[in-house]
This record gives structure tokens, C-alpha cells and sequence, in this order.
């Protein structure tokens, strides 16, 4: 169906369910959020809607987009968390609609240790999307590469909101963006 995305996105998934297979050997009592053996379950979700001029004449289109992003991550060592994380995009206008999902690894620092009521982050992921533009069956495979630094507020000793700064590329075979940005975030700890 799609063989280049096919070829990028198998190893992407086998490394995936490597990382979120963690043996259960290395589990042992956490006494925090972030300390060895506990399971981040968490994402960050967005909705836009944006109002197009064209040429300086309002013409009432607007661009609406929904972005959900779930993250699954294990924590390895007291503070670094593996895993991966999931992304679905859809977009639409008066007259087609855009699709993006895809999925890769992440990988979290939290700086600090104990209990306490906010941990300092940075986070990095990799991952292969695709892109369907409406009804036509061209599909696009793309790389995204994504960067953040902020922080994990604990509204308890289990649940904490994120709010951070990001850089994101994606690359195609034909185009490069860069996005800059401020995402807010919810994370859930299975101690």
C-alpha cells in the first residue's frame, strides 16, 4: 500500500514495543512520580481554528485542526523516562481535509528527586507520520523531529498538567518546516 512508510514505520513500532516492554524484573516500590518503576500515561490534545484573508478580502474560510498526542513511557533509571508516543491529526477547510498519524520514541529527563511539587523536563522524540490530503490517494511519509524543555506541575503525588516550550521539524521528500511553540499537557504516574 504505502512501502516507503511501511519500511520506516516497522522498526519505529518494533522499537516501541521494546521500549514500552520493559521486563518487569527492573520494577521495584517508587516512592515519587518520576522514580525508577513507575509508568508515565499522559498526552497533550489541541484544538485551533484560524480565519483566512486572501489578498486582503475576508472571504469567511477558516482552518480548523484537532491534534491529539497520548505518550506512554517507562522510567528506567530515577528521573529518565522511555517510551513512545502516538500522533493523530486531522485538518479541514471549506474544501478538503487533511490526515496525519504516525508514531516513534521518546525520551523524558525530570530534574529533581522525592516528592515534591514540580519537576523541571526536557524531552526529545522521532517520529514517522502520514500524511493523506482528502479523497486523493496520495499518501506523504514524513519525519518529525521534536524537542522540548518545561515542567510537571503535580496537582497530586500521581497526576501533574506540563507546560512547555518546543521546536519541531518535519521533513518530506519535497518540503522542511519548523515549528516553534507552547503546549500544555496532562500526565498520569502508575506507581
Amino acid at each position: 500500500m504505502y512501502p516507503h512508510f511501511t519500511a520506516r514505520f516497522v522498526p519505529l513500532l518494533a522499537c516501541l514495543c521494546i521500549l514500552l516492554g520493559t521486563p518487569l524484573y527492573m520494577a521495584h516500590a517508587q516512592t515519587y512520580a518520576v522514580d525508577q518503576g513507575s509508568v508515565l500515561i499522559g498526552g497533550r490534545a489541541s484544538f485551533t481554528s484560524v480565519a483566512t484573508d486572501r489578498n486582503g478580502a475576508s472571504d469567511n474560510d477558516r482552518i480548523n485542526q484537532l491534534v491529539l498526542n497520548p505518550t506512554g513511557q517507562y522510567v528506567i533509571i530515577p528521573g529518565l523516562a522511555v517510551g513512545g508516543d502516538v500522533l493523530f491529526s486531522y485538518a479541514s477547510d471549506d474544501g478538503s481535509a487533511i490526515t496525519q498519524y504516525g508514531m516513534g520514541p521518546t525520551v523524558t529527563y525530570f530534574f529533581g528527586r522525592g516528592t515534591r511539587s514540580y519537576y523541571p523536563f526536557i524531552s526529545g522524540s522521532v517520529g514517522v507520520t502520514h500524511l493523506n490530503r482528502g479523497d486523493r490517494d496520495e499518501g506523504q511519509t514524513q519525519t518529525r523531529y521534536r524537542g522540548s524543555g518545561g515542567v510537571l506541575v503535580m496537582l497530586s503525588q500521581s497526576v501533574g498538567v506540563t507546560g512547555e516550550l518546543f521546536y519541531q521539524r518535519t521533513d518530506t521528500e519535497r518540503l522542511q518546516t519548523s515549528t516553534f511553540g507552547l503546549a500544555f499537557g496532562i500526565s498520569a504516574f502508575l506507581l
